[in-house]
């Protein structure tokens, strides 16, 4: 399908629910194409951490329309203004399936409702972000088998609270920095999940995320 035929869709049907004063459906469909346009359009390896929170928003609220107040989603920064890591360079697409992950594997079945935190934090030569939901949790072998390095079939892992999605972005961190970047996941059966990112900090784009 032709991207420009998709937006132009999306805009048509945005446009016809803010005559009709259904300014939910507009704001969704708004959401939805932000969305695609992210993750099809635009070709680069990495982006600045603010579009790639961006996009998680735009995730999140395509599903709260879903699940409406059952879920919650917030930014925190701890020990660094907003101002001062928005433009820092990181992987594109390795926070939105880890909010993914959250939703449908910690929240979604939740009889209460639910929250996710995306916390960021920086030292002088790492950015590091952290991923909590309040969610089911996971048991003790399945949390071993995602932060398990030796090859596991991935059917299993899909089983195993979407375990392929976390090995992608362990294997690009890996890929990109070898030990100076890693993710690592802690959770507890019934009490929610953390998924812990860290990277090099990067300010500049270096010749290695062009490719």
């Amino acid at each position: 399908m032709n991207p420009h035929f998709l937006y132009n869709t999306l805009e048509v049907i945005r446009g016809e629910a803010l005559i009709k004063g259904e300014k939910k459906i507009a704001e969704m469909t708004a959401s939805l194409a932000n969305y695609f346009r992210y993750n099809i359009s635009r070709k680069e390896t990495f982006v600045m951490l603010k579009d790639e929170l961006k996009n998680s928003m735009n995730y999140f609220h395509i599903q709260k329309s879903r699940f409406g107040e059952k879920i919650s989603f917030q930014i925190e920064y701890h020990g660094v203004e907003e101002k001062d890591v928005e433009k820092l360079y990181i992987p594109k697409l390795i926070l939105q399936p880890v909010i993914e992950n959250a939703i449908y594997h910690g929240l979604e079945l939740k009889m209460e409702p639910g929250s996710i935190k995306v916390h960021i934090t920086a030292t002088e030569t790492h950015l590091i972000i952290q991923v909590t939901d309040d969610g089911l949790g996971m048991t003790k072998e399945k949390l071993e088998q995602i932060n398990s390095e030796s090859k596991v079939n991935e059917e299993d892992l899909q089983e195993r609270h979407n375990g392929v999605a976390i090995r992608n972005i362990k294997q690009r961190l890996k890929l990109y920095w070898g030990g100076q970047a890693y993710l690592y996941v802690t959770s507890e059966l019934g009490m929610g999940t953390q998924v812990y990112i860290k990277l090099p900090l990067l300010r500049e784009k270096e010749e290695y995320m062009n490719l």
